[in-house]
């Protein structure tokens, strides 16, 4: 037992289900909470209006009120986390800081420094397991290496958690415990962040999607009511709220990864045939999350080389003309356009559309998948590394489970399947406003403000399928990345 602790929130913005606050509350007499914005993360983003900064400061502020309503301080601080968290410590006289696990290389990096110059002034440091269900060591193959196809994870997924499902969902009553706690006296001599633009941000006013953990709590509860029974069917038509929209909000902790299985799984369990499959269809997603999180764990690095050994140094294309069109929305194919705009514009885009203009870069016109995983990088709402990564080389072919090189999506197939009336294309490309349906989706239109297609698509894929039968290197190793 500590006589006083502290807790570092992260990824993890919220009271309720939290693993390490009831850690905290369990093995320390008094409390302290802190959050720091990281400036070797701030340092490196070039939009001052970032969406995600307010989502943040949003989610911090929720927790900063519900905390002083228990008569707790949250302490905002704006620096290097590897001085500023043992500094902090220190003043307080803590004895251990708590913090649930990340598992970038960044964060792994970050987090031994930080428990180095705890260790030099005699504090502990204790991480828990929170953002997902199931670390990388409790789910691997019967050799004891990580699996690298979804299907036979997935499998070894849900065997795991029916051996003991209880055990595995139960929410950590860290609310409860918090409301019994003492907390340690503020200290007014740490200097503390009262706005964004203390750190050289702006607010933004036009975010869609509000952060914290009680705007969370209401989504979870419209998308349970409303939406999971009709999942499978509605999830990939580009429709408003036709996904869970909880991205986000799992990506800062908003929501407990336990809370949103626990319900899926006991809905299942009650629901006939037809419903349950909707249901298993979101579960599955999830655990997409959790398998690219695994994948993430075991190969350190994805992020800037394909995981498939054959299909690294392949000679992409270098087109500034190209990908700038891309990124700004200017290609001609309506149904990648507006998924584009909707990106600058939002930070938001479905699954379904970030898997057509990923393969549109990729395979239409051959340009390095690195560059729209940094393009996502810089302006999803929800941008997680594991799952962007994960996405951007399924799409490009290059890593696990990944679409075979030939298969290339159709861009006019997917707009006339998924956004039938064009309603979508039309709220982010107003120029097409006056043109039929039909038109737009088979590009049989021309006006003077919009552009005419930069490639044919039939021609490009034919391109891309001679390009990756030519570069491929067939006799190399199956495995990968160290």
């Amino acid at each position: 037992m500590y006589s006083k602790g502290l807790f570092w929130f992260r990824r993890d913005l919220r009271l309720e289900d939290n693993a390490a606050l009831y850690s905290t509350c369990k093995n320390c007499a008094e409390l302290s909470f802190v959050f720091v914005f990281d400036e070797n993360i701030l340092n490196k983003l070039i939009n001052k209006n970032d969406k995600r900064l307010t989502f943040i400061w949003q989610s911090i502020c929720c927790l900063k009120t519900e905390l002083e309503k228990k008569g707790a301080s949250l302490y905002l601080l704006y620096g290097d986390p590897v001085i500023e968290i043992p500094k902090l410590a220190k003043n307080l006289k803590a004895e251990c800081v708590f913090a649930n696990r990340d598992y970038e290389k960044y964060a792994l990096e970050r987090d031994e420094k930080v428990q180095a110059h705890l260790n030099e002034n005699e504090i502990n440091f204790l991480s828990q397991k929170d953002q997902i269900i199931f670390e990388l060591p409790e789910v691997l193959k019967p050799d004891r290496k990580p699996y690298i196809v979804f299907t036979p994870y997935k499998k070894a997924w849900l065997k795991n958690l029916l051996t003991r499902s209880e055990f595995y969902l139960t929410a950590y009553p860290s609310q409860d415990y918090l409301n019994k706690k003492q907390f340690t006296p503020k200290l007014a001599s740490i200097n503390q962040l009262q706005s964004l633009e203390q750190i050289g941000f702006q607010e933004n006013k036009n975010l869609i999607l509000q952060g914290g953990f009680l705007s969370a709590e209401k989504t979870f509860e419209q998308f349970i009511e409303q939406r999971i029974f009709s999942y499978k069917e509605t999830r990939d038509f580009l429709e408003p709220n036709s996904t869970s929209n909880l991205s986000v909000h799992l990506r800062f902790g908003n929501i407990s990864i336990r809370k949103c299985f626990r319900t899926a799984w006991n809905l299942m369990l009650s629901h006939k045939l037809i419903i349950k499959e909707n249901i298993e269809t979101w579960l599955s997603e999830l655990i997409w999350r959790e398998f690219y999180s695994s994948i993430l764990q075991a190969f350190s690095g994805i992020e800037k080389q394909e995981f498939k050994t054959e299909y690294q140094n392949l000679p992409w294309k270098k087109d500034e003309k190209l990908l700038q069109a891309w990124i700004n929305g200017q290609t001609g194919y309506p149904i990648i356009d507006a998924a584009m705009r909707q990106l600058k514009a939002t930070g938001q885009m479905p699954n379904r559309l970030r898997m057509i203009v990923a393969s549109f870069l990729c395979k239409d016109l051959l340009l390095d998948w690195r560059f729209g995983q940094a393009h996502f990088a810089n302006y999803l709402l929800d941008f997680d590394l594991a799952s962007n990564n994960g996405g951007w080389q399924w799409a490009a072919s290059t890593g696990v489970d990944a679409v075979p090189y030939f298969r290339i999506f159709n861009p006019t197939l997917q707009s006339e399947k998924f956004d039938p009336k064009a309603k979508y294309i039309k709220t982010y490309i107003p120029e097409l406003n006056n043109i039929e349906a039909k038109d737009i989706h088979n590009m049989t239109f021309l006006i003077p403000d919009y552009p005419a297609p930069i490639v044919n698509h039939k021609e490009a894929k034919q391109k891309a399928i001679e390009f990756f039968k030519m570069h491929l290197k067939p006799n190399a190793s199956e495995i990968r990345l160290a």
